[in-house]
């Protein structure tokens, strides 16, 4: 049995014992379980089957949110002594991952991206040609033997002459209108080897149409000539089995003919488009890519232009200038050249699926107390085979990043040693040596680990939200009460007073000593009380503000006095209506700072200038002046 918290198997449960303890679980009739499933409200997850109880849980154990299959059976006996026994079997794939875990994981990625360095090839167009030039004039050889060309010492010419000669394309007499020799293969579909080529060399059959696109891209069909007919050697086949043959068999060996050149040129001529140029140029002849413009040496042109220009060996071209065609056998050396990145990513996976299941086989025996081989058969392969587990998806996921950490540092390293400093060669020696397919596998290993990493965060989070409210609850918050009230007010009229006799100008006086009365009167309206006798002189004000702070507390109440002394601003407006006699009032000097801390000793200068600073903080940032 599984060992998982409590909690977890209260959760699961709690709802079914409610109702079955009472009862009984083994043996009861169905009759007896309907009622009771009835009454229970769980009638999609309680099961009847050969007299036990089974509850259906598809997501087993409740802690996680991506489904695990499995059930838990209630087995009852009404006769046991000690009342019912039930049993539960629960998968330990939800289990998380341990440290031990995530450090073998990541010494998988760290060790297998540092050996990737011997195994990838470096994408080179050059060396992709080159490799792939020689592999497929080997390719077309065995194709002709197999196909029939008897002839010794036979060479690649022979070859393609041979394969044109007994398995000729109709749609290679639409040579001319499709651009000549040069471009035809790229513009007459029938030679893409894609579906959509299949496809056009088959409607070419029944249609006698070639189907591709003119000089401008757009797509257009032509009508085969007569010679496509010619009875002594047809190209177009006179029923129906004759056209699948002809646009099926025929089209694939003409391809193959046409792969390493011509015969006129064999290894080195016009080859047709590979699969991924044949498929750019099949998508640009459709209306909404058109118009479509891309930048090319500092200049845009149209997208069909630069198709072009891959197949005809402009757009690439070697250090001694020399062109570089984007055909069949390049995408064909760039396969290779990205396989190469396969064995790293390969043994990666098996490294770190070995160690899971290593792993988690020492934990099954243990679990099952197995000391001999005869009790093997107690084990559960589930439990410990390298798929479907919590644990293995994190450990897939450490081990490919680690893996596409090491090998990006290993790529810049190396083309930061190549660069000589320039900026641009280092971009282009970085994207060229990076592990692609390990960045797919860790992209997949991030899509699986998901749910679980969602999950995780929203847990991690709740914590914390737990952790802030404990905090948040043992806060002691202060605010004046009524005897901090009658200090804070008396000494804001203090400084009022204060202010009213700094003031030189008789008129500015009599209003501010107006605006003092005013304020009284709604101090003590809104507090409800007379004013005659609430305000106690300054002196008494500032005993009474160091009589607080010597008690226990009283140094934070002191310093709310402090703030809203701060905050105090005479002379603004009081009520809805705008008084004229007091608009462009202001103090004279600062009282809070000036006379408030040299009268006590509750609050200092420091105090008060920190109060100021972090006060005017505050306001900024609710006001809107601090985005």
């Amino acid at each position: 049995m599984a060992n998982y918290p409590d909690e977890v198997l209260s959760n699961c449960i709690t709802e079914i014992f409610e109702y079955f303890y009472e009862e009984g679980f083994g043996g009861v009739e169905q009759s007896d379980f309907t009622r009771l499933q009835e009454e229970a409200g769980m009638a999609d997850e309680l099961v009847f089957s050969a007299g036990e109880i089974v509850y259906a849980m598809p997501q087993l154990p409740k802690v996680t949110s991506v489904p695990l299959n499995g059930s838990a059976v209630l087995v009852g006996f009404k006769d046991a002594p000690d009342g019912e026994e039930v049993l539960f079997d629960f998968d330990p794939r939800a289990e998380r991952a341990t440290k031990l875990d995530y450090e073998l994981a990541a010494v998988s990625g760290l060790l297998t991206g540092a050996l990737n360095i011997l195994w990838q090839k470096d994408f080179n167009l050059e060396g992709a040609k080159e490799w792939s030039d020689e592999k497929v004039g080997k390719f077309v050889l065995t194709i002709a033997k197999s196909a029939g060309m008897t002839k010794a010492d036979a060479t690649l010419e022979d070859a393609i002459r041979f394969l044109e000669k007994e398995f000729p394309l109709a749609t290679d007499k639409l040579t001319a209108e499709f651009g000549g020799g040069l471009q035809h293969h790229l513009r007459d579909f029938s030679h893409h080897p894609s579906l959509v080529g299949l496809a056009c060399s088959i409607l070419s059959q029944f249609t006698c149409k070639g189907y591709g696109t003119d000089t401008a891209g757009r797509f257009v069909a032509f009508d085969l000539p007569a010679a496509a007919f010619d009875p002594d050697c047809p190209l177009v086949g006179r029923n129906v089995p004759e056209k699948i043959a002809f646009g099926t068999l025929f089209w694939a060996m003409h391809l193959v003919s046409d792969m390493a050149g011509s015969s006129s040129n064999p290894g080195k001529g016009t080859g047709i488009p590979g699969v991924v140029l044949s498929l750019l140029k099949e998508l640009s002849s459709l209306p909404v890519f058109q118009d479509m413009q891309i930048a090319y040496k500092g200049e845009d042109i149209r997208i069909q232009q630069w198709i072009s220009k891959l197949f005809n060996g402009t757009a690439f071209k070697t250090e001694d200038g020399k062109p570089i065609r984007f055909d069949l056998r390049t995408e064909v050396g760039l396969l290779d050249q990205a396989l190469s990145q396969v064995p790293a990513v390969v043994a990666n996976e098996v490294i770190v699926r070995c160690l899971y299941m290593l792993s988690r086989l020492k934990a099954e025996l243990e679990r099952c107390e197995v000391s001999k081989v005869s009790g093997l058969q107690k084990l559960k392969a589930s439990h410990f085979m390298p798929y479907n587990s919590r644990v293995l998806t994190r450990m897939v996921t450490v081990s490919s990043t680690s893996f596409v950490l090491v090998n990006l540092a290993t790529a810049a390293a190396r083309a930061g040693i190549e660069c000589e400093g320039n900026k641009v060669v280092f971009a282009q020696k970085l994207f060229l040596r990076i592990n692609y397919v390990g960045v797919g596998r860790l992209a997949f290993a991030l899509h699986a680990d998901w749910g679980y990493m969602a999950e995780e965060m929203s847990e991690a989070w709740t914590e914390r939200a737990r952790r802030r409210q404990d905090i948040f609850d043992g806060f002691h918050f202060y605010s004046l009460d009524r005897e901090t009230t009658r200090i804070a007010f008396s000494l804001k009229l203090a400084a009022i007073n204060y202010d009213c006799g700094n003031e030189k100008n008789e008129v500015r006086k009599g209003q501010k000593r107006s605006w003092a009365r005013a304020w009284q009167d709604s101090v003590a309206d809104g507090l409800g009380i007379d004013a005659d006798g609430y305000f106690l002189s300054e002196e008494d004000a500032y005993g009474a503000l160091e009589t607080v702070s010597r008690r226990r507390g009283g140094k934070v109440r002191a310093l709310l006095v402090a703030q809203e002394l701060v905050e105090f601003r005479p002379y603004s407006q009081m009520g809805d209506e705008e008084k004229k006699e007091y608009k462009g009032l202001k103090e004279s000097g600062s009282w809070v700072k000036h006379e408030f801390p040299r009268r006590q000793d509750a609050v200092d200068l420091d105090a008060i200038r920190s109060l100021e600073k972090r006060c005017g903080t505050r306001f900024r940032e609710l006001s809107g002046t601090l985005p």
